[in-house]
């Protein structure tokens, strides 16, 4: 019960855990493995770079906020020098803080070698020509910077992970003469032979992958995207027990329960609501109970000055100056807060303008991920409670009239049961990378066949290098209309082919929808003159009995949510 409560609690991550055990294994060995880390704003994507460092303190990694040092390419270039030596001395055992300043660099330089003292003097001479350099070269430099851990990793005989947190904001670079070079010095890094590895990590989602996939020659096929959703029911809970069992509080199971609920996961929202449902529970004198997280909440949305309430403004404001278009921008914003879901032309009746202008503004909310649209033109907030803290504004004008009237928190809790209740329809994509994610980390491991709805025993899994959709042609109309295509959720590549349908329904599977998927197996090995393995159908809301039966006949492994959530911890461990 020791430790601070309003301390962040480090909660499961395993998948991405072994998956940095296993890269700076490999990068001992001098295999270089890349990684881009992938998720929105308040994911815990810091957390997880700072606890891998905290778990391998004897490595040299060095992590730097990509979006505190572009400033200037000169910026850039001294902090990424006297990041890199500093964490080579400290990996070598001599510690040592290292500044910006030429004294400090050349001195650190000179510890690792005539080598290192080069590169460096080369790379001050392009930051200053007083510092030796005949003209300043703003690609130059870019090459040299970039090249710059290569060099101390070979002198100082160390491997070194690079982490660029922040990573989308290096586009910041971009603005400066000469600087058109920046995505091929890039290129020249993650190519270069030795042991040095990065791993980049960014907040804003689709610009990440705008970034790794634009361009001849993409960044994307250099790095192994990692992506970072919200926390399942599980590790929600061990969260915010956390919180509670650290000060010796009591809970009941509802109220780890409406936390999930209530931050859908953010691991932010959770601990935020954790932490503020204590003292309502100590108040109360007993244990911490679902009623006392719905209060934490509703406080958190009224009051202005709260946690919640003060990054729901940033996050505002951040749109509001990010987006042209005068006060169209806050003007889709609160309408869409109103009622998510809605499409384009729905929206711009409401708001009044023409849907091609209000288009451009859609865009631009969707390219900082404050929004997003569906499959089917739907347009929803990413963030779980920006909208509802929208939705409420007029409410946060008397916090304390707000708080005290049963009926303007009972409208609030309903607001949000409805949002959900409308998120059910559109959260299949979020589902089927998760099932995407687990499958991407199988490795041949052993686990019980129970997981896979098969009796006793185990199963030993494939080892799985990729996992993607896949479009087949339907000729016949197999499962849809004649001369049509039909979408496949996601096929294995490794030493297994299996087809996988993940199912995000809130009824659960019919015969039906097996025998729907059996007939996709026909179309995928008729476009690939291959045999599927196995056909694995996921289904959070479980299976009915008889098409349980006809799984077991056809031999398709089916699993449910609680086997996927064991199943997801089995092969993360």
């Amino acid at each position: 019960m020791n430790g601070n409560y309003a301390d962040p609690v480090f909660v499961n991550r395993r998948t991405e855990l072994q998956l940095f055990n296993d890269v700076l294994t490999a990068l001992g060995a001098g295999e270089r493995r890349h990684l881009a880390l992938l998720g929105l704003r308040r994911i815990g994507k810091t957390i997880l770079l700072d606890e891998v460092r905290a778990r391998h303190p004897d490595a040299c990694i060095v992590k730097i906020a990509i979006d505190t040092v572009v400033a200037t390419p000169e910026g850039f270039a001294l902090d990424i020098a006297a990041l890199v030596l500093q964490g080579a001395l400290r990996a070598r055992g001599h510690p040592r803080t290292v500044t910006t300043q030429p004294r400090s660099l050349a001195a650190a330089a000179g510890l690792l070698g005539s080598g290192v003292t080069d590169h460096l003097d080369e790379l001050l001479g392009l930051v200053d020509p007083a510092f030796g350099g005949e003209k300043r070269s703003y690609g130059q430099l870019l090459n040299k910077v970039f090249a710059f851990p290569a060099v101390v990793s070979d002198a100082a005989n160390v491997p070194i992970l690079m982490m660029l947190d922040e990573f989308q904001d290096i586009r910041k670079l971009l603005r400066f003469p000469g600087t058109d070079t920046l995505w091929a010095a890039l290129r020249e890094a993650l190519d270069r032979r030795g042991r040095v590895a990065f791993v980049v990590a960014g907040s804003i989602v689709t610009a990440m992958r705008a970034i790794l996939h634009e361009g001849n020659d993409p960044l994307f096929s250099r790095f192994q995207e990692v992506p970072l959703p919200p926390f399942g029911p599980e590790d929600t809970r061990e969260l915010a027990e956390g919180v509670w069992y650290r000060i010796g509080l009591r809970w009941d199971q509802n109220a780890s329960q409406r936390v999930h609920t209530l931050s859908q996961g953010f691991p932010l929202y959770a601990h935020v609501l954790a932490r503020e449902a204590i003292e309502p529970a100590r108040a109360a004198g007993g244990p911490v109970l679902g009623e006392h997280v719905d209060a934490a909440f509703e406080r958190q949305i009224f009051d202005r000055n709260s946690q919640l309430s003060l990054y729901m403004q940033y996050l505002l404001e951040h749109a509001l100056h990010a987006v042209q278009g005068e006060n169209i921008p806050e003007a889709v914003l609160r309408t869409l807060a109103q009622a998510e879901g809605r499409r384009l032309s729905d929206l711009a009746r409401s708001v009044h303008r023409p849907a091609p202008q209000l288009g451009r503004v859609v865009q631009q909310l969707i390219s900082i991920d404050i929004l997003r649209r569906d499959a089917d033109g739907a347009l929803w907030f990413a963030d779980p409670v920006f909208p509802l803290w929208l939705a409420t504004e007029r409410d946060r004008q008397e916090p304390g009239l707000a708080l005290r009237d049963p009926r303007t928190r009972e409208r609030v809790m309903e607001t949000l049961a409805e949002r959900l209740r409308a998120l059910q329809g559109a959260i299949g994509p979020l589902f089927e990378r998760r099932v995407h994610n687990i499958a991407r980390q199988f490795r041949g491991q052993t686990v019980s066949r129970n997981l896979f709805g098969l009796d006793g025993g185990t199963i030993a899994l494939p080892s799985v290098t990729d996992v993607h959709n896949l479009h087949v042609a339907d000729p016949d109309g197999l499962v849809g209309a004649a001369r049509s295509t039909t979408e496949i959720d996601g096929v294995t590549v490794g030493s297994e082919f299996w087809l996988i349908e993940a199912k995000r329904v809130r009824h659960a599977v019919t015969v039906a929808v097996v025998a729907r998927v059996l007939k996709k197996r026909v179309l995928v090995e008729r476009a690939h003159d291959r045999k599927v393995d196995r056909v694995w159908i996921v289904s959070d809301a479980g299976f009915r009995t008889d098409a349980r039966d006809l799984c077991e006949r056809e031999g398709v492994l089916m699993t449910g949510a609680r086997e996927l959530t064991r199943l997801e911890r089995a092969v993360a461990s």
